[in-house]
């Protein structure tokens, strides 16, 4: 059986961009949470924060199996 290639530099970027999209979301589902009044509201935050550490957490496992490094860190663009 043939392993498997190498990732190429844009299914990095495409892997680094996933993962840095997913934190922003967590953080804003978060942010939703902590901060509405209306309880729909914070029961919509946290079923979209869930769903995207779900996401995040296999984003980083692919990534782990393709051996690119996906940060922690937020990115300029999503500090914003």
């Amino acid at each position: 059986m043939r392993g498997r290639k190498k990732p190429n530099r844009i299914s990095k970027a495409f892997l680094k961009k996933t993962a840095a999209e997913q934190q922003a979301k967590i953080a804003l589902a978060l942010l939703a949470d902590e901060r509405a009044a209306n309880t729909r509201v914070r029961e919509f935050a946290e079923q979209m924060s869930t769903i995207h550490k779900k996401l995040l957490k296999e984003v980083k496992e692919l990534a782990a199996e393709k051996g690119v490094n996906v940060s922690s860190k937020w990115s300029n663009e999503h500090k914003q």
